[in-house]
């Protein structure tokens, strides 16, 4: 893997573990079903493009949510004056959506996830261990497909009330 490629790869794996909340239980058992669904040649062709697809989604989440909104406020907190009254009260109001859509998140679906085997457990307390065997990648797909529908809503929820966010503060004047 060359430099560039390398720096990429960190800084999209720091994506997925924002997104994350930087939580260890979240990214060990994440980590351990996303590698039960590419541990073969065969697994890692059928699997690629959904995998792919989630972390891309799961990144863009952690983009909208952290870089595009709250990076941006603690840039401009004393240019917030600068907002109309409206914008002002729509801004709060998206903000309190969007911390209650995160938490759907992590409430609905990653916690869920993590929770489903009772091999989480002790995959936890060893993280050197390796998720069994006997749980297959067909498994952990079908568990997924339970999941994915409300993943995807919320992760788009999350993305639109953060665009909503960001064209507010894009309002801010900032004085030189």
């Amino acid at each position: 893997m060359d430099d560039n490629r390398a720096k990429e790869s960190k800084a999209e794996r720091r994506e997925v573990y924002l997104a994350l909340s930087y939580d260890n239980d979240f990214i060990w058992v994440l980590g351990g079903f996303a590698s039960k669904l590419v541990g073969t040649s065969a697994l890692l062709a059928k699997n690629k493009t959904k995998l792919k697809d989630f972390f891309i989604k799961i990144r863009n989440v952690a983009k909208a949510y952290y870089i595009d909104v709250y990076d941006t406020l603690e840039k401009k907190p004393g240019n917030l004056e600068s907002l109309s009254a409206a914008e002002v009260k729509s801004l709060s109001a998206n903000l309190g959506e969007l911390k209650t859509s995160r938490a759907k998140l992590i409430d609905r679906v990653v916690r869920p996830l993590r929770n489903k085997y009772s091999i989480t457990e002790e995959y936890l307390s060893d993280q050197n261990s390796k998720i069994p065997a006997n749980v297959t990648a067909d498994e952990v797909l079908e568990y997924w497909n339970t999941l994915s529908v409300e993943f995807d809503s919320i992760c788009d929820e999350i993305m639109r009330i953060s665009g909503d966010i960001k064209e507010i503060l894009d309002n801010i004047k900032v004085e030189d």
